[in-house]
């Protein structure tokens, strides 16, 4: 997923390195409204070891996201927000400098997502990610944080904390045992 001319724009190459992936694998690619792209990698990836679906525009990505073990995109906030809700890891790529940039910083030290710098890396991290359940594991159970459910917890802890913490600096009783003299 990567919006516009997508994460891999006129370069079609990176699909050539996930040749390089030991196991099969089954890679959706859904190519927007760039008809061009989609072409191009029909042709080039009739060939492949992986099982390769590419397609246009389409209305079910969440239907794909749902059934998918990792995420490779760009770092939006829409599309990650969405992975996320759908606790699913991300492999992130290219991201625009600025905001999709600071997204991919918070996205990785929040362990939902691993970025990889070019090609060579794109491959090793998602060959590592698919090859490592634990670690899929725990990008899964890292985006729980992010759940409201979770988020309303972890919020009733910390009004809780600030509260023991207040009565400790000013403790109840002896605020009322100061007033009464």
């Amino acid at each position: 997923m990567g919006g516009g001319y997508g994460l891999i724009g006129e370069g079609v190459s990176t699909f050539q390195q996930f040749e390089e992936i030991p196991k099969q694998v089954q890679l959706f690619i859904v190519c927007g409204y760039n008809e061009k792209l989609q072409i191009q990698l029909k042709e080039m990836l009739k060939d492949s070891k992986h099982l390769v679906h590419v397609t246009g525009y389409i209305h079910y990505v969440h239907e794909i996201m749902a059934i998918s073990d990792v995420m490779i995109t760009k770092p939006g906030g829409v599309t990650t927000f969405e992975a996320i809700a759908m606790k699913l890891p991300m492999l992130l790529y290219k991201p625009i400098p600025g905001q999709e940039q600071d997204n991919a910083n918070f996205l990785v030290r929040s362990g939902v997502a691993i970025e990889a710098k070019n090609e060579h890396e794109l491959t090793d991290l998602l060959t590592k990610i698919l090859c490592n359940a634990k670690l899929l594991q725990e990008m899964r159970g890292n985006s729980k944080r992010f759940h409201p459910k979770e988020a309303a917890f972890a919020l009733v802890e910390v009004i809780e904390a600030i509260n023991r913490t207040k009565e400790n600096q000013y403790p109840i009783k002896d605020f009322m045992y100061s007033l009464s003299y």
